[in-house]
């Protein structure tokens, strides 16, 4: 392996790594702002304390609507990877983002469940994961959750990739009252082709 291949396998490292840091990143920002309490993040996850919403009976209206919102956590990450990399979200969802729209999926089949006979179709619980995202994007237009999530990746990156407790709830509050965006993304508007 020459010098240049093992300079193009640490650079092509490096990007991924911060693919995966915008993607837990926007997960644990979304899991904050919807009354989630994330416990930490790192390179490979994002601990949600929310993820008992998908063996929930999901009976009441109350219950459905967190778990709508655990939804647009679930995501959050492929939105905020997607911005961050400018990145298709149809392509993420068949690659970083495949867990978490198999979880998508399971929370729009459990609340279609209570829904009356057509409802229940595959259309109306596509429309609902549409739903979902579009939720997800108004979201992270927001310039102070996106500071909120380049925030988050900062501390990733100065603490090695690991931020948990009250240092990443610090982290994601930080973001949130800033009024000052800290980078370009802030002046981008979100479009993400969904398809």
């Amino acid at each position: 392996m020459t010098k240049d291949d093992l300079l193009k396998e640490f650079e092509e490292s490096v990007r991924w790594q911060r693919r995966i840091r915008y993607h837990e990143a926007g997960h644990g920002v979304a899991l904050y702002i919807h009354k989630f309490r994330p416990k930490m993040i790192d390179d490979d996850a994002c601990e949600l304390t929310g993820a008992r919403w998908l063996n929930r009976d999901l009976r009441t209206c109350r219950a459905r609507e967190r778990a709508a919102d655990l939804a647009v956590c679930c995501i959050a990450g492929i939105v905020a990877e997607s911005k961050a990399c400018c990145l298709s979200m149809h392509d993420l969802r068949r690659s970083t983002g495949r867990l978490d729209y198999e979880r998508v999926e399971t929370l729009a089949r459990k609340t279609a469940f209570w829904l009356k006979g057509w409802e229940k179709s595959d259309a109306v619980i596509q429309a609902q994961i549409a739903l979902w995202e579009a939720r997800t994007l108004t979201l992270f237009d927001q310039s102070t959750v996106w500071r909120s999530v380049e925030c988050v990746v900062a501390e990733l990156d100065n603490d090695d990739g690991f931020l948990g407790g009250s240092n990443l709830i610090q982290a994601i509050k930080r973001g949130l009252s800033s009024a000052e965006p800290s980078s370009e993304f802030f002046d981008m508007p979100l479009v993400v082709p969904l398809s």
